[in-house]
């Protein structure tokens, strides 16, 4: 990794959270975990977004994402392009809800691997940081998002009748 690759990127707005998580999403071998309040639209709806999560998840068999979500009523009320995606992809691809007595303790936040992090620090603006390498940052949110995921259920919506 060159050492312009490890410095601390700041982003603001939708674009930039949703450019700074494709770099994410692209610069990890393995896995990919997300933890959002409600997948926003404007970052996860998007078609280059989608589409790097895909090229991702078909990478290698080994490539996993998980995604934690606190609501996914959004989702199934206006068309997502990460539904179908996740429904395709269901091996590579898994999305659970957490329970109503639990909250994300960061609001919006990807890891990339054991050392990339995204954290959205103002879900208002979208404002936050991308680090592309803090293995102890990451570690801890890693542990978090763990704990978070075995307390979480998969969304009954996203299941598809097999015929």
């Amino acid at each position: 990794m060159r050492e312009a690759d490890t410095e601390l990127q700041s982003f603001t707005g939708p674009e930039g959270c949703a450019t700074a998580l494709r770099q994410l999403i692209q610069n990890a071998k393995r896995h990919v975990r997300i933890a959002s309040q409600r997948l926003e639209h404007a970052i996860y709806h998007d078609p280059h977004t989608v589409q790097v999560l895909s090229d991702f998840a078909r990478r290698s068999r080994y490539s996993r994402v998980e995604i934690l979500v606190t609501d996914t009523q959004s989702m199934h009320q206006r068309s997502h392009r990460l539904i179908p995606l996740i429904q395709r992809l269901s091996s590579y691809i898994q999305l659970r809800c957490l329970q109503e007595n639990n909250v994300l303790t960061a609001q919006e936040y990807a890891l990339g691997d054991d050392q990339q992090i995204l954290l959205v620090t103002d879900t208002e603006q979208w404002r936050g940081v991308y680090e592309p390498y803090n293995r102890q940052r990451a570690r801890k949110l890693d542990d978090q998002f763990s704990r978070d995921w075995i307390h979480a259920c998969e969304d009954p919506n996203l299941r598809q009748l097999q015929l």
